[in-house]
């Protein structure tokens, strides 16, 4: 008799063929046959009957909804309005709120006060409790969404939306079932902005979708005492058709960076070998260019030399023709000597050659040689000839001497 009593304060038990629904609780009892309802009013389910004398307690019933926590994903995300409403406790006079919960008490019809997590004395008869909500963060998973990208791509996408109830007050007076409004708001967000972006950037930027759908939820959601924390986007299912040809894309795309790189190797390599020719080069034309330099520069050492020994040699004979009086004779003669050398190798050589004087009087030549020496004696002492001793004159002193 306890026991049923107790289940009595649990549960409303329905009688006859079990067509009475219990307003709040999680099982079945016996008697008569009670039906279930969902912890949400007007939910899931609230059809099933128990069994007669009863199903033990925990057990649900064929034909019963399941509790909405053992419900499947598409269950849960049903847009049955009545499933996202929970049935408020009944008012016991001394009532206790959980943590992460809250109560939004009506006093005669009107709004009266809102019940934080603790114990609280509502009075009954004039007080109602006519709200609960659970205020953590929670995730709502957002059904899927057919939208048409600006490149004419039909694509469905689903989304979880992560909120939290910060005031109970406007959630329960400011919208009618804001959690399902704020559900169909998503839907339709998520529709226009995809419509705005083609398919390649609906991939590409997801993170830009999820913070446009943010903004716009967040404005709306306020006024509804909701805070949107953020949306996240799970799945984007596209047409095989439409698979398939981003595959070909795809392996188009890869085959394109694969022709771009043996292209981009190739060009890089032919600039090495056009940057490695072009060094070799520069170094053979800078090596030439040393050798030549180092040659003129030789040459010029070589001609810078000679130069000096002969200025040494002009110096030394001109020496000796200043301290030595018997020089000159001794210049002549070999000037003599030269002249006729010269004359041998003309003789020598195939080339013919005029001469103003047979080659048979070797006199002459000396004659000749002797006043070339004169000549030159006198242009460099100033027009005036030295004095030379007496037989100096004729050729046959000179060869006698």
């Amino acid at each position: 008799m306890l026991r049923r009593t107790r289940l009595r304060h649990q549960f409303a038990v329905g009688g006859g063929g079990g067509s009475g629904g219990s307003t709040y609780g999680n099982y079945y009892t016996g008697g008569g046959g009670a039906s279930y309802a969902s912890p949400y009013a007007g939910g899931i389910g609230a059809t099933g009957s128990s069994p007669p004398g009863g199903s033990p307690s925990g057990e649900v019933a064929d034909g019963a909804a399941p509790h909405h926590r053992y419900m499947s994903r598409s269950a849960r995300v049903s847009l049955d309005p009545a499933s996202f409403v929970e049935v408020p406790p009944r008012n016991k006079v001394l009532n206790i709120v959980p943590q992460g919960r809250q109560y939004v008490v009506e006093r005669l019809g009107r709004y009266h006060r809102t019940l934080d997590p603790g114990w609280w004395v509502v009075l009954p008869m004039v007080d109602r409790i006519r709200y609960t909500y659970n205020v953590k963060e929670q995730g709502i998973e957002i059904p899927n969404q057919s939208a048409i990208t600006t490149d004419n791509v039909m694509v469905e996408i689903n989304g979880v939306l992560f909120l939290r109830i910060i005031d109970a007050e406007k959630a329960s007076y400011n919208v009618d079932n804001p959690i399902f409004n704020l559900i169909n708001l998503a839907q339709t967000t998520m529709r226009s902005e995809i419509g705005r972006m083609n398919l390649d950037t609906l991939f590409r930027e997801r993170q830009n979708l999820n913070k446009n759908i943010v903004d716009t939820l967040r404005r709306e959601a306020f006024e509804w005492g909701i805070e949107c924390k953020r949306y996240e986007i799970r799945d984007i299912v596209v047409s095989d058709i439409v698979r398939q040809s981003m595959d070909l894309q795809a392996e188009a795309e890869r085959r394109k960076r694969k022709l771009i790189l043996e292209s981009e190797g190739d060009a890089r390599a032919e600039i090495n070998r056009a940057e490695g020719l072009k060094v070799a080069q520069e170094l053979a034309a800078d090596a030439n260019k040393y050798a030549v330099l180092r040659h003129a520069e030789a040459e010029g050492e070589a001609v810078r030399i000679a130069a000096e020994a002969a200025g040494a040699n002009i110096r030394i004979v001109a020496e000796a023709l200043q301290s030595d009086p018997h020089a000159r004779e001794a210049v002549s003669i070999r000037v003599a000597e030269r002249y006729i050398e010269k004359f041998g190798e003309l003789a020598k050589s195939s080339t013919s050659v005029v001469l103003s004087q047979p080659i048979s009087d070797p006199a002459a030549f000396s004659t000749q040689a002797l006043s070339i020496f004169n000549s030159v004696s006198r242009t460099v002492h100033g027009g005036a000839a030295p004095a030379t001793p007496a037989a100096a004159g004729s050729p046959g002193s000179i060869a006698a001497q």
